[in-house]
């Protein structure tokens, strides 16, 4: 095998992206300045978890990285399953990633502007008031270039809540997908499911389950429904996806989903996968305090 990718390639590396968002440098300027293709960069900022990094931050970690050179890659295609977006929903969000990476760099932006208009006013009325203190016209002038500060520093003000709005929209519809991919995932797992489970019920589902006294014994075995009702998921009067649906009213995005995956893997471990599924729902709590911590 292979030494694994430390980065794009052309020589952009974790420090370099440091450097160029630490001088005030945009994710898609960046790009451009190496020559890399369209989003073929925010693979690199989550694998490098530099998402969310502002200019102060990023200077920051720079202070504390170490002397040593990191090496740099020839840039190659991003043609990997790893590095290219699995589905549609993936293209989308990663679109939308880029379209509120773009506003948090203006936002940025237009903060330093209105922090140095409100610095240049703290410094322009320091500089009247000694200059026309005492003259009752100079301070007729004063007040007049007062105002007019006043009226820019409120401009500024003003596009920067415009920014912030379009940023809270775009993080909407970012939820959105996110809950259109969370049930894009769970067909997908349920095509796949289909193919585990074959019409003969290959783990004895339906027998554990008569012998636990969940199901009655009969004459006759019912037919396996491994795509709309499987066997690991109607154990009991209330069938899995009921729960989950009960369970997320209310809920969004990500909290939404794993929410849904704990109790899915909760509920059949014992008819499936046992100490595996068990594994899979603590990572998806764990994931989920996280996500409710941060906020």
């Amino acid at each position: 095998m292979g030494k694994e990718k430390d980065g794009p390639g052309k020589g952009l590396t974790k420090k370099a992206m440091l450097e160029a968002i630490a001088s005030g440098e945009t994710i898609s300027s960046t790009e451009k300045a190496y020559g890399l293709k369209y989003n073929s960069l925010y693979y690199w900022i989550k694998r490098w978890d530099l998402q969310g990094v502002n200019p102060g931050k990023a200077r920051w970690m720079l202070d504390q990285m170490n002397d040593e050179q990191e090496e740099t890659v020839e840039a190659e295609p991003v043609d990997s399953e790893e590095e290219a977006p699995q589905t549609p929903a993936d293209e989308v969000i990663a679109r939308q990633n880029a379209e509120i990476a773009l506003l948090r760099g203006r936002v940025s932006e237009v903060t330093a502007l209105y922090e140095n208009a409100m610095r240049r006013y703290g410094e322009a009325l320091a500089e009247l008031e000694r200059k026309y203190t005492g003259t009752e016209g100079a301070l007729v002038d004063l007040r007049e270039e007062l105002e007019e500060e006043k009226a820019a520093s409120a401009k500024v003000l003003d596009m920067l809540n415009e920014t912030k709005l379009r940023l809270n929209v775009a993080g909407d519809k970012l939820a959105a997908l996110e809950a259109e991919r969370a049930m894009l995932l769970q067909t997908i797992e349920q095509a796949a499911t289909q193919e585990e489970h074959t019409a003969s019920d290959p783990n004895n589902t339906y027998a554990a389950l008569v012998e636990l006294g969940r199901l009655p014994l009969t004459g006759a075995r019912p037919a396996s429904d491994p795509v709309n009702h499987p066997g690991h998921y109607t154990a009991g009067k209330v069938e899995c996806i009921d729960a989950i649906e009960a369970a997320t009213t209310g809920l969004q995005g990500a909290e939404a989903y794993s929410t849904g995956q704990i109790i899915k893997y909760t509920w059949r471990w014992k008819w499936k996968n046992g100490v595996e599924d068990l594994r899979k729902a603590r990572w998806y709590l764990d994931r989920l305090i996280g996500e409710v911590e941060a906020e």
